[in-house]
């Protein structure tokens, strides 16, 4: 018996709204403190297949040359998602955001790893230990994303484990702190939870201020939160 569900993904219509994504964190940055400063940077979640709408033809319309509608950053979870956008040819960098403890040399991702466009996240002292050994088998340097639970509780570091594993990032001459993030459990529907976990991650980075280098990517906010944030 053949299927009589069809979905039908207008590219066109993505384009739009990343265009309307865009020109909300611009009013933001505009209302909030009125400086010339450039908004932030946009990172489209493609993990599960683009949620069942293709991630290889997403991640080709959302990486076009086009400054207006490239994204700077995919995200995906598992380092499968990660091969599929890497063998398309997707010059985009690509976070993995499942712990990972293991790539070898004949894997298909590391020439993508060696030239830095692979990220990898960090959620505890274990999976750091292994990523290190990775880049030190693999003679590479890996850039890597510490992972801050502020309350969801899936996957991450507690905040006071923050500066240690910051510390021990900054120490291997093989790794690069790339980026600190987190994640909210319900922007959709908790203001007071939001805000809570919103606050914890400030904490951390106040704290921690000094070992977050300049081109460090502060990334929480999904896009529930986007929009809450410039509402």
């Amino acid at each position: 018996m053949s299927g009589t569900s069809v979905i039908e993904v207008d590219l066109t219509a993505l384009e739009r709204n990343l265009a309307v994504v865009r020109g909300v964190l611009s009013r933001g940055l505009d209302d909030d403190s009125g400086s010339s400063a450039s908004p932030p940077g946009v990172c489209a979640v493609l993990k599960a297949d683009g949620y069942g709408l293709g991630a290889v033809r997403l991640a080709k319309r959302l990486s076009a040359p086009k400054a207006t509608r490239a994204v700077e950053m995919i995200a995906v979870y598992t380092p499968d998602e990660a091969r599929e956008l890497v063998e398309a040819a997707i010059p985009t960098p690509i976070l993995v955001l499942m712990p990972v403890s293991h790539f070898d040399r004949h894997d298909p991702l590391y020439h993508a790893l060696s030239k830095g466009q692979i990220h990898l996240a960090v959620h505890d002292r274990e999976n750091l230990d292994a990523i290190a050994r990775t880049a030190e088998h693999l003679g590479a340097t890996l850039p890597v994303h510490l992972k801050i639970d502020t309350g969801m509780s899936r996957g991450g570091a507690p905040p006071r484990q923050a500066g240690g594993l910051l510390g021990k990032i900054a120490e291997h001459p093989r790794l690069r702190l790339a980026g600190v993030f987190t994640h909210f459990a319900s922007a959709d529907s908790s203001a007071e939870m939001t805000r809570d976990q919103a606050l914890s991650f400030v904490n951390v980075l106040r704290l921690n201020e000094a070992r977050l280098p300049a081109d460090c990517l502060i990334h929480e906010a999904n896009s529930f939160a986007t929009f809450r944030s410039a509402a």
